[in-house]
């Protein structure tokens, strides 16, 4: 794994796999992850669950925060982390919003420039 920053505000089960690669702890002015690509590009990458992904769809709080990935590093990711399953209704199981819902605000930070990078677990992402 390449080595790169964690940041500190990050769930322990998140650090831990990381800093026993090597990577540095320290807090992050944007994201949560911060690495070089082979080139030395500056990779920064936010990572949502699902759940705290649609709320901060709702506070403005994603839109902030991608905006400041994308205006900070040349490769700004947003890892979104769980299952979209949909309840019988259309609505995305525990929320009030619908997939479509979502995506149109999924699209609006693809527009800011931020990749959008999908994982299905704690696992998966820090894989």
């Amino acid at each position: 794994m390449t080595e790169g920053i964690v940041d500190t505000r990050q769930p322990q089960i998140m650090i831990e796999p990381f800093t026993r690669a090597g990577w540095k702890l320290q807090a992050l002015k944007y994201g949560d992850y911060q690495l070089c690509d082979n080139i030395g590009k500056i990779v920064l990458i936010e990572d949502k669950p699902l759940g705290k992904l649609l709320g901060d769809m709702v506070s403005g709080t994603l839109q902030r925060q991608c905006r400041g990935l994308a205006e900070n590093c040349d490769f700004p990711i947003l890892l979104i982390r769980g299952h979209w399953i949909q309840d019988a209704s259309g609505y995305l199981i525990g929320s009030k919003y619908t997939w479509e819902q979502a995506w149109n605000q999924l699209a609006t930070i693809q527009d800011m420039g931020c990749r959008l990078q999908l994982t299905t677990s704690i696992n998966h992402a820090i894989e």
